[in-house]
Formats: structure tokens, sequence, C-alpha cells
């Protein structure tokens, strides 16, 4: 995928609002995604304990946790996935890939030394 002038100008913005931009080839098809901030973060986890407390006593504890585990991942690709959308026919993987992407982006996992002062 080339930078169209619409995904140039899209990158501009989100990172004049703080968003780290990226861009990643899974399975030969380039996606750009951006990290996510606190409060997006905040909001996300919000609604995911909603829709763990909405099926408890409906489903058991092992199916509900696979539900939100994937539904949070498809979430937080929504928020952060630029170009281009998923599809139907999008390989398997891509969400859980570019989920773990996100998070790195938006500082999960990243493991530095601290600085000796």
């Amino acid at each position: 995928m080339t930078l169209t002038q619409d995904l140039k100008d899209k990158i501009e913005k989100l990172k004049s609002e703080g968003h780290s931009v990226h861009a990643i080839t899974i399975s030969g098809v380039k996606y750009y995604y951006r990290s996510i901030n606190r409060k997006e973060y905040k909001d996300l986890q919000t609604s995911l304990y909603k829709m763990t407390e909405s099926m408890k006593g409906t489903k058991p504890d092992a199916e509900i946790a696979i539900i939100v585990k994937d539904s949070g991942e498809e979430d937080l690709v929504k928020l952060g996935l630029i170009e281009p959308q998923l599809t139907a026919n999008s390989p398997a993987g891509v969400v859980s890939s570019l989920a773990d992407r996100v998070m790195e982006a938006s500082g999960f996992g990243v493991e530095t030394e601290p600085e000796v002062l």
C-alpha cells in the first residue's frame, strides 16, 4: 500500500494529537496503526468489564474469558488501526497480531532499564 495524500494527512493529524504511528506487514499486507491514549484504554477496560458482568451466570467462566479476550482485541484494533480496514477475508491471526502491536505502540510490554541518576 502506497501512502496516499489522505493517509499522509491522517497520520500527520494523529501525530499532532500525540499518537505514535507505525506500519507493519502481515501476510503480505501493510497495516498502518497508532497508539491509544490512557482515556481510550480506560474506556475499553470499562466496556470489557461491563461485558463480563453482563455474561456472568449465563455461560461458563472459561467461555466468557475467551469471548471478552476476542472482543477486547477486536475493539483495540478498531481504535488503533488506520488502514486498511479488516474484512471477513483478512487472515485469521491479523487481529491478535495487530492488537499486540497497538499495545506495544501504547507503551505496554516495553522493557527498558531504569536510568541511574
